[in-house]
């Protein structure tokens, strides 16, 4: 049983399932369903809702959805 509750622990630190940031996920598919985010000072691109949503659980809700076409704007600030 010792066995068995060790090594659940030692895989939810080895795969983040939750990060120290209140419990945001970080652990996304691969589906690529990209999606753009403004925090007010530039745009940045998401691989999809699951990426968008995580990153703002961590910046504590900085980033709104605008279309897709702000990310694409060479022209627009760019978040890195």
């Amino acid at each position: 049983m010792k066995v068995i509750v060790f090594i659940s622990i030692a895989l939810m630190c080895i795969f983040g399932v939750t990060n120290a940031q209140g419990g945001c996920s970080n652990i996304c598919p691969y589906n690529y369903d990209p999606k753009c985010g403004f925090n007010g000072n530039c745009y940045k691109d998401f691989s999809n809702e699951c990426d968008f949503e995580n990153t703002n659980c961590r910046s504590s809700g900085a980033f709104r959805k605008v279309n897709l076409a702000m990310c694409r704007n060479p022209s627009n600030r760019k978040c890195f």
